[in-house]
């Protein structure tokens, strides 16, 4: 290989030319967070804005053809240099995308050139790095000293709706079946996906809220409390739709809206992003796991191939799956600044996990995301 470097410090014309260029020619080569559509639109709308975040895409060519994309950026917390991945929390998977005749060997050699080509930085911290990149298996955590921090499902859809029961629990397709054949009895059920920007319009709004309510009820920290991510949910239409299949679905009863999901169809796959529901006296009939189910009944009436829960290890993906999938974080330093802010973070990461203090952290998680409504 006759491998040379180019780093590219904005997301500029010829940098969407290189970066189309791959994805033309290795479609299984990345996920969907891994587009060139995808990662402009986050970084427009939160990298600059909540991180002054400078890009370091550093595109690998052999001769002239482009055989991998690191697409990194750096921003500064704390006087900290701290380099990531382009997407930050909006990016379910995290990787360099890599072209299938790149070796191990020559991935350790394309690592090292890529770790040259950086500027001075403290922290390199790099998160929900995948197992697998589609079918093959991910080489950058062979070049890394990477930790495995949790799990991802899948589900291979069958060729026909009437073949989901070899796949998912019969018990759970009938309990499913009652509870709409209730709430029919109500009035009517309809699923519905939004197909242009008034529909989604229409719909996002209650996502939005519904997510909100959630975080407030459960502690979790509301990330939606964020201008600019708020904003990256509430645009994603209008920003990708052109490039990208937004999928925005909705169950309502009585033109009441129950539960939603925000995701994306991209090649065969089908990516569950942001499922809702609605908390009250219509939470009994379990809305969530109905439109779970329309979901990918749909996904399979499309031909789509793999229904993917994405990052995420609750429960009740594991009774939808026949696939896990590992999902890794890789932290380095370069300088004593660096080493301190890491054992900090391990701090962090440490006081979340104990049961005792993470119930403590859930209540004040609460206390905060009440005072911010």
């Amino acid at each position: 290989m006759q491998l040379k470097i180019q780093l590219f410090n904005s997301f500029c014309k010829d940098l969407k030319c290189v970066w189309n260029n791959f994805q033309r020619f290795n479609k299984d080569s990345y996920y969907v967070f891994q587009t060139y559509e995808w990662m402009e639109y986050w970084f427009y709308t939160v990298g600059i804005k909540n991180y002054s975040m400078l890009p370091l895409v550093v595109a690998v060519f052999d001769d002239e053809d482009v055989i991998a994309i690191f697409p990194l950026g750096m921003y500064t917390k704390y006087g900290v240099r701290i380099i990531e991945f382009i997407g930050g929390g909006q990016a379910d998977y995290n990787t360099p995308i890599v072209s299938a005749k790149v070796n191990l060997a020559n991935y350790k050699i394309i690592w090292s050139m890529v770790l040259n080509e950086l500027p001075p930085y403290d922290i390199l911290d790099l998160q929900r790095i995948p197992h697998s990149v589609m079918e093959r298996d991910n080489f950058f955590l062979q070049v890394t000293c990477a930790k495995k921090i949790g799990s991802t499902y899948s589900l291979k859809l069958p060729d026909s709706p009437d073949s989901l029961s070899s796949v998912v629990s019969k018990r759970l397709l009938k309990d499913n079946a009652r509870m709409v054949r209730r709430l029919s009895e109500l009035g009517e059920v309809k699923y519905s996906i939004s197909s242009n920007q008034a529909e989604y319009n229409a719909v996002i709004g209650t996502t939005l809220k519904q997510k909100s309510d959630r975080y407030l009820l459960t502690g979790v920290r509301n990330i939606l409390n964020d201008p600019n991510i708020f904003l990256f949910y509430k645009g994603l239409y209008n920003g990708l739709s052109k490039s990208l299949n937004i999928h925005l679905s909705s169950l309502s009863l009585n033109g009441e809206v129950l539960a939603t999901h925000l995701g994306v169809v991209y090649g065969k796959r089908f990516y569950y992003l942001m499922p809702t529901f609605s908390t009250g006296k219509y939470e009994k009939y379990s809305p969530g796991r109905l439109l779970l189910e329309c979901l990918v009944q749909n996904s399979i009436e499309e031909k789509l191939e793999i229904y993917d829960f994405t990052v995420g290890s609750e429960s009740y993906k594991k009774k939808w799956c026949d696939n896990e999938m590992n999902i890794y974080n890789y932290q380095s330093y370069s300088t004593l600044k660096g080493f301190l802010f890491i054992v900090a973070l391990k701090a962090i990461l440490f006081l979340k996990s104990n049961p005792t203090t993470r119930s403590f952290l859930m209540k004040l998680n609460r206390l905060r995301n009440r005072m911010l409504i």
